[in-house]
Formats: structure tokens, C-alpha cells, sequence
């Protein structure tokens, strides 16, 4: 699809397994569906790692020690694929249905 505009959005997490519950739901409801959610998991001690991330679409989860939020960022935008990057921390929501089908429009129109 030409000028197809799509995400990686990166979710870094530890010990915050409801709050990231949170800020899939928000990513989920999304209604532009070209977007990948990264998250990264400091080792949660927390069953973070016992989410079902296989009945929502188009997450990729890992869970690997890190030095910090900074470094576990670093980790996760090394995986991103998407020319669009975004930063959602567990707990974070959209602010509407909406934000990524306004934000692509916003770029189209830009480019």
C-alpha cells in the first residue's frame, strides 16, 4: 500500500502488570490497525510474563534484564521495524479511538 504510514509502539515495563493491561486495551481499540506494540519486560517478578499476549494482535512481548528504563528503551527500539516510533509506558492510554489514524493523516499531509 503506497504512503502507508505505520508504527512501532514500544511499551517498557516492570512489575506493572495491571497498568500495562491498561495500555494494551488503549492500543487495541486503536481504529488504524498498522502499528506493531513492543513491549519490553525488565523480568517482571510480578506474572507479567503470564499475560495471554497471543489473543491480542500484533504484540511482540520479551522480557530481559536491563539497567534501567533507559536501556530497557534502547532494547525495545532496537526491535522496531516501523519507520513511525512511539514511546506508550505501562499505564499510558491514547487519548482517543482515534490518536494513530489522526496522527497518519497528519503525516500524510506533511509529506
Amino acid at each position: 500500500m503506497k504512503n502507508l504510514i505505520s508504527f512501532s509502539i514500544i511499551t517498557v515495563t516492570h512489575n506493572a502488570k495491571s497498568e500495562l493491561l491498561r495500555t494494551i486495551h488503549s492500543i487495541q481499540e486503536q481504529s488504524y490497525k498498522f502499528f506493531n506494540h513492543i513491549i519490553k519486560d525488565g523480568c517482571s517478578t510480578d506474572q507479567t510474563n503470564k499475560i495471554n499476549f497471543t489473543k491480542y494482535k500484533n504484540i511482540n512481548f520479551y522480557s530481559k534484564e536491563d539497567k534501567g528504563v533507559y536501556d530497557a528503551m534502547n532494547q525495545a527500539f532496537e526491535l522496531a521495524q516501523n519507520e513511525y516510533i512511539i514511546f506508550l509506558n505501562a499505564g499510558d492510554i491514547f487519548f482517543s479511538q482515534n490518536t494513530l489514524e489522526e496522527l497518519a493523516e497528519n503525516i500524510k499531509k506533511k509529506s
